[in-house]
């Protein structure tokens, strides 16, 4: 019993220092862009340019992470809900994003989000 309550101290300490020196963060954005490729590169670029649906770049800084979240998981609920900037999403872009399946799990969403986020980091927005 003596020796877990130091080993749990190790884990813990590692943990927070791969979170503060951003190596969570990291795996996170990898396993998001992998997503990004195969399931939004189709329709979306990292750019502020249009494809089929608008460019992404400096999306986390003008969204939070709770309303990304919402989105991902179903666009058209929230358009169907009255949520203010979904609805003028679909006026501005006269459609609306797929339900995607891989969406469903929240796991995903987290990652698409932390790769989004590294992108705008890197891209100054």
């Amino acid at each position: 019993m003596f020796q877990k309550k130091p080993l749990q101290a190790i884990a813990v300490a590692l943990f927070s220092i791969m979170v503060m020196s951003g190596n969570a963060y990291a795996q996170d954005a990898q396993r998001g862009e992998v997503l990004f490729k195969k399931r939004c590169k189709g329709c979306h670029r990292l750019t502020d340019a249009m494809k089929t649906g608008p460019g992404l770049l400096g999306v986390t800084k003008i969204r939070d992470d709770e309303w990304l979240n919402k989105w991902l998981k179903n666009p058209k609920e929230m358009i169907r809900s009255g949520d203010p900037v979904a609805v003028a999403l679909k006026a501005k872009y006269k459609k609306t994003m797929r339900t995607l399946k891989a969406m469903q799990d929240e796991g995903a969403r987290s990652d698409i989000i932390a790769f989004l986020k590294k992108n705008d980091a890197e891209n100054g927005k």
